[in-house]
């Protein structure tokens, strides 16, 4: 596969980086300066020279201003600095190598979806990119929404930039394109792609308290790291503490440790999703089959047990833990859940535990099946306004960018950010590399069709089990946006 190749490529340059990095000198006026010919020992594959054929230019001091949709779960950060650690200054050495060799300078500004919504139909309006932004990071869903309104470019459209250079994720792309046309992409050049891929933490303490004898990477790596084998576990894990009838938030010990908008994620990790392609690679709806019930009740009656886990919504006295600071990852921080379920981004919250934690994948409904890595719907994506007046320079400085990117910020995120601050021990480095090989993804939910992701929500937080109910009252809804969407966007 094309995603694996590039991956071991990555890490391949990943023992290189060190020397490629600290590549760069203080020029005459004291600023850092990067070299951009020593990037190319990172570009070479064997015999292949990615860096041969990234494009160049001069733009006399020309601002590129990028817009990104900020998460709460992970840093999207592109300017990086000095003094900030290894990943931020492999950001900061990566835009100042770019802005050296093409002549320019580079901002960024953060706002949330729905001002960078605004932003997007006002230019659009205005005709007029003299005072916009050159790209923007925003979630699929409504990059797919202001594609239909004409509002963002078809990125095949910008020539100067090459998909099929490893520093872009285009099987991922792919994956959730429905037409031959690209108005999101992904790569290297925005790590926000790794830090949407789930994992499982779990409290090396008390898994030994449960059961001295057995090694979690060990499970995983046997391929029996199963629904049911977590469900054992959590169930010794919870504990009453508090004297009450019901485990409190703020006070018992629970199983799992889980965000109540990500219990869906069970479902990825069955394959089980409301819209996939057929053969021909056109969006089909599947609604609740029978394989979706089934794990739509595990969810119901196991991963969303308020006697087992503490989840928003679900949890007796949650919302007065929240109002005092307390959360579903501060109680695993605290050492009173066994499991934590999370994006990788999110870790960044759980850095300072004072806990020893490893980390495997999500598991699986049964030893017969594959891991798969649920990844979220809500990760943003690179989206290019239609007024944009220079396709050329607009590619080119992407291009650069992501090119510089690979092997530097893509592997600073991976090795000194998810490797050795949020991993605790090196069996989860190998872990934390197969799931970024094995990420799923629900069409219906990352175009948000029928607005099911807060829907489906809403259900599992009631323990709704009436599933093949709640789908038969938004299929129409869920149809009607997926045929919209393939109308517009195939014309």
């Amino acid at each position: 596969m094309k995603k694996l190749l590039r991956i071991c490529s990555l890490i391949l340059a990943m023992l290189m980086v060190i020397l490629v990095v600290v590549a760069c000198a203080k020029d005459e006026g004291g600023s850092e300066t990067g070299d951009a010919d020593s990037y190319a020992a990172i570009g070479t594959d064997g015999e292949v020279d990615y860096f041969s054929d990234v494009p160049s230019g001069r733009y006399d001091g020309y601002e590129f201003r990028i817009m990104s949709a900020a998460h709460g779960w992970a840093s999207v950060d592109m300017l990086g600095g000095l003094g900030t650690g290894n990943y931020n200054k492999d950001i900061y050495t990566r835009n100042i190598t770019v802005m050296d060799k093409l002549g320019i300078t580079i901002t960024q500004d953060t706002a949330d979806g729905a001002a960078i919504d605004t932003l997007l139909q006002k230019q659009g309006m205005s005709g007029d990119d003299s005072d916009s932004y050159d790209v923007y990071w925003q979630a699929a869903g409504r990059i797919q929404l202001r594609a239909m309104e004409g509002l963002v470019l078809d990125l095949n459209d910008l020539d100067k930039i090459n998909f099929s250079k490893p520093w872009w994720y285009t099987d991922f792309m792919e994956e959730n394109e429905i037409s031959d046309r690209s108005y999101v992409a992904y790569g290297s050049i925005n790590t926000v792609y790794y830090a949407a891929f789930g994992l499982c933490a779990f409290n090396k303490d008390i898994l030994e308290t449960i059961d001295p004898n057995v090694n979690l990477y060990e499970v995983y790596d046997a391929g029996k790291w199963t629904w049911e084998t977590m469900y054992g576990y959590m169930k010794g894990a919870s504990e009453e503490v508090n004297g009450d009838s019901e485990r409190m938030a703020a006070d018992d010990k629970f199983g799992l440790a889980i965000h109540s908008n990500t219990l869906m994620n069970f479902l990825l990790t069955a394959n089980e999703r409301i819209v996939e392609k057929d053969k021909n690679g056109t969006p089909t709806y599947m609604g609740a089959d029978e394989g979706f019930i089934s794990a739509w009740e595990f969810i119901v009656d196991k991963a969303s047990d308020p006697q087992l886990t503490c989840a928003p919504g679900i949890t007796a006295g949650y919302s007065e833990y929240s109002s005092k600071g307390g959360s579903f990852s501060t109680a695993f921080n605290e050492g009173r859940a066994l499991f934590l379920l999370q994006g990788a981004g999110a870790f960044s919250r759980n850095e300072g535990a004072n806990i020893p934690y490893g980390l495997v994948g999500y598991p699986k409904p049964s030893e017969t099946d594959e891991y798969r890595s649920p990844v979220y719907f809500g990760l943003s994506g690179m989206c290019v306004p239609f007024v944009c007046s220079d396709p050329e320079r607009t590619g080119t400085i992407i291009e650069n960018l992501a090119a510089y990117s690979y092997g530097t910020v893509d592997k600073g995120y991976i090795e000194s950010v998810l490797y050795y601050k949020y991993a605790k021990d090196a069996d989860a480095t190998k872990v934390i590399a197969q799931v970024f090989e094995q990420g799923v993804v629900d069409l219906s939910l990352i175009n948000t069709w029928g607005s099911m992701g807060g829907t489906i929500t809403t259900a599992l937080k009631n323990r709704n089990k009436d599933v093949v109910s709640l789908f038969e009252q938004n299929e129409s809804k869920i149809k009607g946006a997926m045929e919209k969407a393939i109308i517009f966007l195939s014309r």
